[in-house]
């Protein structure tokens, strides 16, 4: 009459909690954190991994974060980790970057999550309508926030905005790592009276 004891002994093992060792703690989450929070308090969040939801623009010498609701400070300059860049030299200056390689900044690796959010929206980016962007894209983008670039790796013979990064040293920057929640929408407004807006303040406070 062994068979009834065995059953116990089975069913035992079977319901209880399994224990394998050390249990991993949980994943780091990014903290969420709105367009002009970190435009205007750069400092803040400089060198942090945050994740900031807002719209996309990527046009000629333009490949930008903004919101219209603090259009007085600076966008925020997009640079894609893993390789995708490094066909845009001129908007990688000051990465290290090879096909097939994670892109390099001041010594800093940055790898990039390739999943459909990214294919989606590296395909609705490149859509164009004649010599425009065919779709206003919004997405999550999860990265490392730099605020004003310090003077040590400042270069003033391309930096005449004075923020330190992307084109003309126009912008903060964020270096994704993970995209997210991409949505587009066919109304894409015309962004070159807020650059000029942007260029000509920058040129009265240096008279």
């Amino acid at each position: 009459m062994r068979t009834p004891a065995i059953l116990i002994i089975v069913c035992f093992l079977t319901l209880s909690p399994k224990h394998s060792g050390p249990q991993e703690p949980p994943a780091k989450v990014a903290p969420v954190v709105n367009f002009c929070e970190a435009a205007r308090n750069p400092d803040t969040y400089n060198g942090k991994v945050i994740s900031i939801r807002a719209r996309v623009s990527h046009e000629f010498e333009d490949f930008t974060l903004f919101d219209d609701a603090c259009w007085e400070q600076p966008d925020i300059w997009i640079e894609l980790g893993g390789d995708q860049q490094c066909t845009y030299d001129w908007e990688s200056a000051g990465f290290s970057c090879k096909h097939g390689q994670n892109i390099k900044f001041r010594g800093v690796e940055y790898p990039i999550v390739k999943d459909e959010s990214l294919e989606t929206f590296l395909k609705l980016l490149g859509a164009r309508k004649g010599k425009k962007s065919a779709y206003r894209v919004t997405a999550t983008l999860t990265g490392t926030f730099f605020g004003q670039e310090p003077k040590q790796y400042s270069k003033p013979a391309i930096n005449f905005v004075g923020y330190g990064y992307g084109h003309l040293g126009c912008c903060f920057q964020l270096i994704v790592t993970q995209v997210s929640e991409v949505t587009s929408s066919n109304k894409v407004e015309d962004r070159a009276g807020e650059w000029r807006k942007r260029f000509s303040r920058k040129g009265d406070k240096q008279h």
